[in-house]
Order: C-alpha cells, then sequence, then structure tokens
C-alpha cells in the first residue's frame, strides 16, 4: 500500500541530480484552482484481553466466556475544492463538496455472542453525500470556519468537527533541508493522519443513531488527548521536482475522561441503578510508517500512504448504587490491530 518504488536507487540519483538543499517544500495555492481530493482509511481491531472485577474480586475467565472478537471500519471519500482566495501559498477561502462519502462497520466474535448479539455487517453513509461547505481561514486563530452556502438547508450539525485543511503541509520541514535529513513534527499532527477530513458523520443506513447517555456526556466534554513519543520526517529523494518524505510515528496517546462524566441512571429489570462513574482512561500506543509525495511546482501534495500497529487499552472504574447496596466494577479491554490511510490530490 506504500508508494516506495525506486526508493533506494532514486535516493541516491537524487544526491547528484537534485540541488544540495530543498528551500521550497512549502505549501502552494492559488485563486481559481481546483484539487480533487481522495480518501482512504481503514482500521481492524481484535480484542485480545478483558478483565473485569467486581468489588475488588476478578471475574474467572469461565464466566466471561469468549470475550475474542475483531472490528473492521473502513470509509472513503472524494473531496472537490475550488480556491476562491489565496494568501501566501494557502486557501483562505474555498468551497468544497463532499462525494461519494461510504463505508463500512463489522463485527464478529464471541464479544457478540456475550452480549447476545449476532456477527454485524453495516454499511454507513452521509447526510453530507452532495453537500457543498465553505472553508474561510481565520489567521488569528489559525484554523478553518465551515458553513453552508445561505441557500442550503442541510444541519448545521454535520459541519462540526469537519477538518478544512488536507493539503498535509504540517508534515514539512519548517526549514531548508538536504536529502537524508531528518525534522521533528509536532505530535498533535498524527490525527491527521489517522483521521483526514475530520468528522464525516457516517451512519448506518436505514438506522437512527441512538447516543447513550455517557457517549453524550463524553461529546459535551470535549477533553482533548494528550501525546508523548516521536513523530519524525525525513527526506528520502527529489526526482523531477517530486520530494519522497517519509514519516515515521511512535505515539503514546492518553484520554483521560476521569471527573469529566457525570452519574447516571438505568433500568435493568424494573430496579433503577445509579451509576457513578469514577475513572475512564483511554491509552493508545501506535508505531507506523508512511510515505508522503510532494509536488515542489505546485506546492501540493500528491499522495500520502500509511500503516500503523496500533495497541489500546481502555480501562473504566464505576460505582453502582441498587436498592441501597453499593458495588464497585472495574473493567479493561485490550485491543490490538492495524490503521491503514491512503490520501491523493488530483
Amino acid at each position: 500500500m506504500f508508494v516506495k518504488a525506486s526508493l533506494i536507487g532514486g535516493a541516491a540519483a537524487s544526491l547528484l541530480l537534485a540541488p544540495q538543499f530543498v528551500e521550497d517544500l512549502r505549501r502552494g495555492a492559488s485563486e481559481g484552482e481546483e484539487r480533487t481530493r481522495t480518501i482512504e482509511a481503514s482500521r481492524e481491531m481484535s480484542v485480545v484481553d478483558m478483565i473485569i472485577s467486581m468489588n475488588g474480586e476478578e471475574l474467572p475467565p469461565e464466566m466471561l466466556g469468549d470475550v475474542e472478537s475483531t472490528s473492521i471500519d473502513s470509509f472513503s471519500a472524494t473531496l472537490h475544492d475550488v480556491f476562491s482566495a489565496a494568501d501566501g501559498g494557502r486557501a483562505t477561502r474555498f468551497v468544497r463538496t463532499y462525494r461519494g462519502l461510504s463505508g463500512n462497520s463489522a463485527m464478529e466474535g464471541g464479544m457478540m455472542e456475550m452480549m447476545g448479539e449476532s456477527d454485524l455487517d453495516r454499511s454507513l453513509s452521509s447526510e453530507l453525500e452532495g453537500e457543498e461547505v465553505i472553508f474561510t481561514w481565520d489567521a488569528e486563530a489559525e484554523e478553518y470556519t465551515a458553513a453552508f452556502p445561505e441557500e442550503s438547508t442541510a444541519d448545521e450539525e454535520l459541519l462540526e468537527d469537519l477538518v478544512g485543511d488536507l493539503e498535509m503541509a504540517e508534515f514539512l520541514p519548517r526549514a531548508a533541508v538536504s536529502v537524508g535529513d531528518e525534522w521533528d513534527i509536532d505530535l498533535e499532527h498524527f490525527e491527521l493522519i489517522v483521521e483526514p477530513g475530520g468528522e464525516f458523520h457516517l451512519t448506518p443506513e436505514g438506522e437512527e443513531v441512538q447516543f447513550d447517555e455517557m457517549e453524550e456526556q463524553i461529546e459535551e466534554a470535549d477533553v482533548e488527548p494528550t501525546y508523548e513519543g516521536s513523530l519524525i520526517g525525513k527526506l528520502l529523494s527529489v526526482e523531477e521536482r517530486i520530494a519522497t518524505i517519509e514519516i515515521t510515528a511512535e505515539i503514546e496517546m492518553l484520554l483521560d475522561l476521569s471527573g469529566v462524566i457525570d452519574p447516571m441512571t438505568q433500568e435493568m429489570e424494573g430496579m433503577e441503578l445509579l451509576i457513578t462513574p469514577v475513572e475512564l482512561v483511554v491509552e493508545r500506543t501506535a508505531e507506523g510508517t508512511g510515505t508522503l509525495l510532494w509536488d515542489l511546482e505546485k506546492g501540493r501534495m500528491i499522495s500520502l500512504e500509511f500503516e500503523a500497529e496500533v495497541v489500546e487499552i481502555s480501562t473504566n472504574s464505576v460505582e453502582i448504587e441498587v436498592m441501597g447496596e453499593t458495588m464497585e466494577q472495574y473493567q479493561e479491554v485490550t485491543q490490538e490491530g492495524t490503521v491503514q490511510v491512503s490520501c491523493t490530490i488530483e
């Protein structure tokens, strides 16, 4: 899946044919320019371990049964941009049309049986399909704002969590480099790789999306993850004004939602349960390598191919009060899998 053709021989030749220093690894955009972006991404994660304890006593494996399961999620999108204004190499206003938004979500294995469900395989679609969104650059906030055209009747909630900047210029060096040089990339930009374009609001076709109370609280809390590790760029070659950049990631992400979720009530078999979250933490590690091709003449990405191995550990503990008694429940779920992303621009 990676774009690595002729890297070994090409890198050696580029040392002789390309300038020693590359000073034009930068973004470029002009008024009236059009760009069509194609995105494909997939994630496969498998539950490999689960620990559940009640009041400090771990439940035996035989009581849990076969907890192993695999979820496979994929999506694709074609985004057509028309730049109506540009400044300093950046498009400051453009209209993006969302097309070809589709996906698939499947889950199979023992955990589905434990929940009393059969294997799931659902097609995904989005109400953004066919819609136009106007992105305007806010120089002070250093981000794009999104809005529908005045005549649009689309739901404003579809604008939430859209990402306007898909140039991947954040992965370029901040100074002149020569072939073989490496540079650090801000760790937060890793999300641009694994979630290109942001939230496309893909949902199961023909199904009304239901969010439980905890999911709604997590969304409203808007807690940002913290990052540690390294995200490194390296200029491998320059051939015919095309720069090949290797991106290597060793990322540790921590999302701590402890203390931000309010107590909730839940009905179960005619009884009312009061559930008070105590701890809710997601730890994720990702190790991967990708290739970014950059057009030096046009000042834009040609393609990005990336693949990472991911390990995710989710832990949560809650206090459950029912009929005047309080129980403590702890759960830890470990998942392992891969993430693959492909982005191209025409």
